[in-house]
């Protein structure tokens, strides 16, 4: 029953996050002082009275919104759901409760049910309705949560209104509990025909029973309906990553990643840090190849219009997605334990799709495949493609060689490889044919000196939990080691790419490092970040390549390079957040 509850959903793979409220109205901007951070929390940011969201509420009125527009752009996007924000932190309803005046019918002139009207315009095009709801957080009532003393504050502010209502002693969540959140879920459940899911958020002060009640309530008046793990305590179907968080490895199965078209959530009207089509698409084929569904957001103006920029990249997008679809929807993960040179690799049963998305240098290869190769060709293009498959020395391992003509294909065209069956390849990392070999934090063995071992319990030790970024290492006890499949030995230079896991913090190195080698160990070297990763990660999240020294290994076949570390800085509470290593031959 779970997996057939889960199969629309993993078979969509790409869908749009929508942020709409009142804090669309202020476009980031107070009394002609501009946000600093995300959109949405422009209440947060300048305490802005609920007095005074009141009386935007009165003047807002989004006459130009067009649920079937919507669905439509949606529908030519390539997407196969819309998660639209039914009340977000503000405490504003954007549909008709009847359980709370604060919505879109009873305080604003507009006099419509957008969510209603998405409803059917969902169902008229063939995409699933999805909605966010903010659980805990609820900026409009005295008794939400949030604003726990010793609570961490969110880039300076508070996660929940301690302006307007400071005395958190006489709060009660249990109060806006029962009278506000289990009401209006009900509503969302039964007034608005089906619902995908429901995406929740910042689960703070809520408790286990609470989130009990909700998943309950869910499941007993849309038992098809979806539910993520921010719902707290355990609780939920999906995995939702952190905010703009792009997974570094393959992940379990039920895994979404998050992010936004630009640097916020919620409309802001300075902010034109559209990404490219190009960058979305990478985005977007990172995350399929990882077993990741891509959510990705758009905030819509006060007056329902989406920016024209926006627009006009959901409709490149789309170009691509009506030629490539079948590469992404029903996909599955790359079948290989790291990433392949050329680009991500998707997978559906018999199938491979290799997605060109570095330099087209023919021809490419691609080690370690154990199936026989049917036929390779180009989705949506007739060109000419040759390949072979062979065994090569030393590591008596299957190579498939793809020869093409370069200049008759492009950037982000796909191939398509049928197999004999589903795929089955080799289990470690193969170093590729120009001698690089990238290993993945994700794909780290974490070994432990008996000190550290026993430290386990005392939240010392290293998690790749975040996307495959190796975070919480502080303690010099741990280690990581990766094997692989080596084709020549011989001297490399071995780099470490570091980062962080939070938008502003800037990246910080000062660790130093060492390696160690069936061939011997490594001088220590600085992390010093001198060369600007340029994954795609780094759209949101700082990252930096290091020299890391350099290691000597004797001979091909399998091999093995631990990573050490002699010194770990803070690095902002990040501690030695790693993402992968490359090794590449030193002349």
């Amino acid at each position: 029953m779970a997996q057939d509850k889960m199969k629309w959903w993993s078979e969509a793979r790409f869908g749009l996050f929508v942020h709409w409220g009142l804090y669309s109205e202020l476009g980031g901007v107070w009394q002609g002082r501009q946000m600093d951070y995300i959109g949405e929390w422009t209440q947060s940011r300048f305490r802005i009275p609920n007095s005074e969201m009141e009386k935007i509420a009165r003047t807002f009125n989004p006459v130009n919104f067009d649920a079937d527009e919507w669905a439509s752009m949606v529908k030519r996007a390539g997407m196969g759901y819309i998660m639209v924000t039914a009340k977000h932190h503000e405490g504003f309803a954007m549909y008709h409760s009847k359980c709370d005046k604060y919505n879109i019918i009873d305080a604003t002139p507009f006099g419509r049910d957008p969510i209603k009207e998405l409803s059917e315009a969902c169902a008229k095009h063939g995409v699933k309705l999805c909605l966010y709801y903010s659980q805990a957080l609820d900026w409009h009532e005295p008794d939400a949560g949030g604003t726990e003393p010793g609570l961490p504050l969110n880039f300076g502010m508070s996660w929940g209104n301690d302006w307007d209502f400071p005395d958190h002693g006489s709060k009660r969540f249990c109060r806006y509990f029962e009278r506000k959140v289990i009401p209006q879920i009900t509503e969302l459940l039964t007034d608005y025909g089906p619902i995908g899911a429901i995406f929740f958020d910042c689960p703070f002060t809520i408790n286990y029973n609470q989130c009990k009640q909700i998943d309950d309530l869910v499941k007993s008046l849309r038992p098809e309906c979806l539910t993520n793990t921010r719902l707290g305590q355990g609780f939920g179907d999906i995995n939702t990553l952190g905010d703009n968080q792009i997974p570094g490895c393959r992940m379990g199965d039920g895994y979404e990643c998050i992010s936004t078209i630009n640097d916020t959530w919620g409309y802001k009207v300075h902010d034109e840090n559209w990404k490219s089509k190009e960058q979305l698409l990478e985005l977007l084929t990172a995350c399929c190849a990882n077993n990741v569904n891509y959510l990705l957001n758009i905030g819509p103006k006060a007056d329902g219009r989406f920016p024209e920029p926006a627009i006009e990249i959901l409709d490149r997008l789309g170009e691509w997605m009506q030629v490539n679809g079948e590469a992404v929807h029903k996909s599955q993960a790359s079948p290989f334990p790291a990433g392949l040179s050329f680009g991500p690799v998707t997978s559906r049963d018999d199938t491979l799709y290799l997605h060109m998305q570095k330099k087209l240098d023919p021809p490419i290869k691609i080690y370690g495949i154990k199936n026989s190769v049917k036929s390779v060709e180009c989705l949506g293009k007739n060109v000419s493609l040759t390949y072979e498959t062979k065994r090569i020395a030393p590591l008596d391992i299957s190579c498939l060689t793809v020869n093409f003509d370069a200049q008759k294909l492009s950037r982000f065209d796909v191939m398509k490889v049928l197999l004999d069956g589903a795929a089955d390849v080799t289990e470690l990392p193969v170093q590729a044919s120009d001698g690089k070999l990238v290993l993945p934090a994700g794909g780290a063995e974490i070994l432990a000196s008996d000190k550290a071992a026993g430290e386990r319990l005392d939240g010392a030790y290293p998690s790749s939990s975040w996307g495959g970024v190796l975070t919480g290492w502080f303690d010099t006890g741990y280690s990581l080691k990766w094997r692989f499949l080596l084709n020549n030995p011989g001297r490399y230079k071995v780099y470490v790419t570091t980062g962080t896991v939070n938008h502003s913090q800037p990246w910080a190195g000062g660790h130093r490092v060492r390696l160690r080698t069936a061939g011997g160990v490594s001088d220590e070297e600085p992390l010093r970040g001198e060369i600007p990763s340029d994954s795609v990660e780094d759209l949101y999240y700082p990252k930096a390549a290091s020299y890391a020294g350099e290691m000597t290994f004797l001979s091909a076949g399998e091999q093995w390079v631990i990573l050490e570390a002699a010194e770990i800085c803070e690095n902002g509470g990040t501690g030695l957040a790693v993402c992968n290593i490359m090794l590449e031959p030193a002349n």
